[in-house]
């Protein structure tokens, strides 16, 4: 998916029910369709939007999806932690600095620097 989730691609949030996710749907399909839109990705950009409507407007394929990429999130956060431990010095301005491009925060860093 390019590292772009269903909700991103939708450009709705992942609290959006089954009727704001068919609404924006319907207005990024008519936006993104090839006989409409003539730029050279759109047809790529519709087949996404197509995966991720068909994803998210599905009960149990939803469900599955938030459940994966949470298990992912769990996972980074594992390996955020073992790098963590192998740091010598525990500057927190440091550690903020070097994964002020991850989506834990700030807070959660300074947690878990004051935590150890």
């Amino acid at each position: 998916m390019d590292n772009q989730g269903y909700y991103a691609i939708l450009k709705v949030s992942q609290k959006a029910n089954f009727q704001e996710i068919k609404k924006s749907y319907r207005r990024l399909a008519k936006k993104y369709h090839p006989d409409r839109n003539k730029s050279p990705n759109a047809e790529e950009t519709i087949k996404k939007i197509n995966q991720a409507f068909e994803i998210l407007s599905d009960r149990k394929k939803r469900k599955q999806y938030d459940l994966e990429a949470s298990n992912i999130f769990d996972a980074k956060d594992s390996n955020y932690e073992e790098n963590l431990s192998h740091q010598k010095e525990r500057n927190p301005h440091d550690l903020i600095k070097a994964e002020s491009k991850s989506n834990l925060g700030c807070d959660n860093l300074l947690f878990r620097y004051y935590k150890k």
